[in-house]
């Protein structure tokens, strides 16, 4: 290769490294222009994703729901009832000679409904943050089981007493014991407990950082507990 053709190839390549080397300072320019008010990124070439934000609220208020009803103390007491045909109402059997005597015992279990929490009464914070407002305890059930009942009849030759005029005899007594219930310290073991496992719980979802308040149980709540008869097995 002559002297000439040597000079004119490398004239060429200078000039291909030049136009190059202006078209990467081009972009180069344009890329740190376009991120002069975030220095962070001048040098970055990553492109940030999108940051994707879920509230727990909803789905934790889900999960405890479905847990229902959170039976956590129970309370036994037994139930002696006098009465008297005369003095029934219902019936309208009139028979001051026929006397009964039922002897019932009685079991409650005590704890909290899970189905009536709303979003209002949980609150998320980050990760690992909760605020939970439990509902009040109360008594679920009272329960009245047949094998656990004495009858006893005072006076002989008299008509048997049925069983709708035995449940009609007991009710008073029943009325009267679920109060008592409510008001045993039955009712703060219940609540304890509750707020146990509830803690538990949502510990197990991740919940470091955990608040548990409860609600006051209302007055007029207090007598609409039915007793639940249970048939022996």
């Amino acid at each position: 290769m002559d002297k000439l053709t040597q000079n004119t190839v490398n004239f060429v390549v200078n000039l291909v490294l030049k136009v190059l080397l202006a078209i990467a300072a081009i972009a180069l320019l344009f890329y740190a222009g376009s991120n002069l008010l975030n220095p962070a990124k001048l040098f970055s070439l990553k492109r940030n994703k999108p940051t994707i934000t879920v509230e727990r609220t909803p789905m934790t208020v889900q999960d405890v729901r479905a847990v229902g009803k959170l039976v956590t103390a129970n309370y036994y007491d037994e139930v002696v009832v006098r009465c008297v045909k005369d003095s029934l109402v219902r019936t309208r059997e009139k028979d001051k000679n026929s006397v009964i005597v039922i002897i019932q015992t009685v079991h409650a279990r005590l704890g909290i409904d899970l189905q009536r929490l709303d979003e209002n009464d949980i609150k998320v914070q980050g990760d690992t943050s909760v605020w939970i407002k439990l509902p009040p305890v109360e008594c679920l059930h009272l329960i009245m089981n047949p094998s656990d009942t004495d009858v006893y009849s005072e006076s002989k030759g008299n008509k048997a007493w049925s069983l709708e005029q035995m449940k009609e005899a007991l009710e008073p007594a029943m009325e009267m014991r679920k109060d008592e219930v409510i008001h045993s310290p039955a009712m703060e073991k219940a609540r304890q407990g509750a707020e146990d496992l509830i803690r538990e719980f949502l510990t197990a979802f991740g919940y470091r950082h955990i608040s548990i308040e409860h609600t006051l149980p209302e007055p007029e709540d207090t007598n609409q507990v039915n007793p639940v008869p249970e048939s022996t097995t």
